[in-house]
């Protein structure tokens, strides 16, 4: 099965809180496992804010990571073999394009 990554804040919910219904689509249209990567602080109210709202737009994810930096987001998607990543900063596109 394949994997993907994504990230949460401007790439699953935007600014305001709604959902990124073409990402979200994409998303549950892949036959893979998703795995949120995600630079928002580790804390028990993020991972619970995510997962809350991964399951109100009914995207199945298998796993939340949050991380530091953009490096680390990196580092825990090539951890798991992502196949594909999804996210909104330049920083981590260009990191994953090496």
């Amino acid at each position: 099965m394949k994997t993907i990554t994504c990230d949460f804040d401007h790439t699953l919910q935007f600014e305001n809180g709604k959902p990124n219904e073409r990402t979200l689509e994409l998303l549950r249209s892949f036959q893979a496992q998703v795995i949120v990567i995600s630079t928002r602080r580790n804390t028990p109210e993020n991972m619970a804010e995510v997962e809350a709202f991964c399951n109100k737009n009914n995207l199945t994810i298998s796993k939340i990571v949050l991380v530091s930096n953009e490096v680390e987001k990196l580092n825990q998607a090539l951890a798991v073999q992502s196949d594909l990543h999804f996210d909104d900063s330049e920083e981590a596109l260009l990191l994953f394009d090496k």
